[in-house]
Order: structure tokens, then C-alpha cells, then sequence
């Protein structure tokens, strides 16, 4: 299993930092910290006033690719 960012065309891996503009447009910065499955990531995001929020996210949300060698 191998994730690809829609994005960069870079593999992600644990520990990788992600940018991705929210629906209002800002900037937000996403830590990968464990893969939970194929469809499922662990990440933590930078919110504002600068904390982190441990969050579980499909990987189509942060416009990941999941594919299968």
C-alpha cells in the first residue's frame, strides 16, 4: 500500500506535514502520525492560536490516493 498527495504527486508517510486550504480558503497544516488503514489516517492539525487537534480523517479528505502494488 502507498499513499500519493493529488497535489505534489509525493508519497506520504508518517511524520510527512500536508498544506491544504480549508472551505474558506485558509492555509492549514496537517501531521500524519499513524495510518490506520487503507481509507483512514491518524493526523494532527495546526489550529489556530497555534494548537494541535488530533483528528481521524479519510484519506480522500486530504486529497490522498491509496494504491495498490
Amino acid at each position: 500500500m502507498k499513499l500519493i498527495d493529488r497535489k505534489t504527486g509525493k508519497e506520504v508517510e508518517v511524520g510527512d506535514n500536508i498544506t491544504r486550504k480549508n472551505y474558506k480558503g485558509f492555509k492549514t497544516t496537517y501531521e500524519v502520525l499513524e495510518i490506520l488503514s487503507p481509507t483512514t489516517l491518524r493526523v494532527r492539525k495546526l489550529d489556530q492560536g497555534d494548537r494541535w487537534v488530533y483528528l481521524c480523517m479519510p484519506i480522500a479528505s486530504l486529497q490522498i490516493d491509496n494504491v495498490l502494488l
